[in-house]
């Protein structure tokens, strides 16, 4: 088999390029796939926020070492009640917090405490505005 110049040439440049070609392309798709945003006033369906509620309930009751400490059970379960009949329609996750943070300022634990979702404290930081992470509760 006789190879000649062109092709030879051809060859030895496709198999250069093609690894260059390759990273291009993928550089390339990697820029064009977009982020999703994150958007904080995005609501949850009563459904969705109920089943958080009853997971987190469930979690205090079976494993916190003493729930009834500082608070009696009656006192803390009518609290319980008391927020989940607040989560009668769709909430975002801020409102739906404020609401679990009631609850669990009634339990009076130092060490349990209710956290915003990362990608929430994430937008909160990329904000221009400072905001006040302090939230007033009713009584």
């Amino acid at each position: 088999m006789i190879v000649t110049a062109s092709e030879l040439l051809s060859g030895l440049l496709r198999r250069t390029l093609q690894g260059p070609a390759i990273l291009f392309g993928f550089l390339l798709f990697s820029c064009n796939v977009a982020k999703k945003s994150f958007n904080p006033y995005k609501k949850f369906s009563p459904q969705q926020l109920q089943t958080d509620f009853d997971l987190y309930q469930n979690i205090l009751e079976e494993r916190h070492p003493s729930l009834y400490w500082c608070t009696p059970e009656h006192s803390l379960d009518k609290a319980f009640r008391e927020a989940k009949e607040q989560i009668a329609d769709s909430l975002s996750e801020y409102d739906f917090r404020k609401i679990i943070t009631v609850v669990n300022s009634q339990i009076q634990c130092g060490h349990t405490s209710i956290k915003a979702s990362k990608q929430y404290l994430k937008y909160v930081d990329t904000q221009k505005t400072k905001s006040s992470r302090l939230v007033l509760l009713k009584r």
